[in-house]
């Protein structure tokens, strides 16, 4: 939904020397990158880091971009629109913590479009499936679409049964790698998203 990667690779420049006290290049910090913060501190180099250690660090970077608006990606409020118009639900699942993930749906005006949401405080964190649990265990998983992008929204999608699509504004993924973990597309546009949905997610509800 939202273009927060720049922001956070300058925020992690400087907040990881301070963890670990040794200077960290954009490099390391975007090579180790992944969705999961355990297993992305452990890329860096912290053994076994604790639940306290890792929300600690992630209360830090919510104090360092305390008024930091990331902007949405072009063409989401059209795709969320579009999908509300096709009588889609639409939930957010994310590794956010409540309040800053709150406050930034509600500042970029488009909470409404969204029937529940769970935040890394309010359910165990991705990939584990209880988020999606949670809010959508009574539906028939073939009615339903994980919309992500990183491996671990591919993880997670696999842990709860559904399928994953993945989404790659930034054009990055390597040609088939999602594919080959088991994701069921890539796109590269919000439009494409749409596309995708009418022709598998509800040719395959009707």
């Amino acid at each position: 939904l939202v273009d927060s990667e720049a922001n956070f690779i300058e925020s992690m420049e400087v907040l990881l020397p301070k963890y670990m006290g040794r200077a960290v290049s954009r490099k390391e910090i975007t090579d180790c990158y992944v969705a999961d913060w355990f297993q992305y501190l452990k890329n860096l180099g912290f053994d076994n880091p604790t639940p306290e250690f890792v929300h600690s660090m992630i209360d830090d970077l919510t104090a360092m971009n305390e008024n930091y608006l990331p902007p949405l990606f072009p063409g989401i409020v059209e795709l969320l629109e579009a999908l509300k118009d096709l009588e889609i639900a639409t939930y957010i699942w994310t590794g956010r913590d409540s309040k800053t993930g709150l406050e930034l749906f509600k500042t970029h005006g488009i909470s409404h479009f969204f029937h529940d949401m769970q935040f890394m405080d309010t359910c165990t964190p991705k990939p584990h499936p209880d988020g999606p649990t949670k809010m959508l265990g009574t539906i028939d998983k073939s009615k339903i679409l994980l919309i992500g992008d990183s491996t671990v929204d591919v993880e997670g999608a696999r842990r709860f049964e559904i399928p994953c699509l993945i989404v790659d504004w930034h054009k990055k993924a390597k040609s088939g790698f999602f594919e080959s973990l088991g994701a069921a597309a890539v796109v590269t546009e919000p439009r494409q998203v749409l596309s995708w949905v009418k022709q598998n997610l509800l040719a395959n509800t009707k």
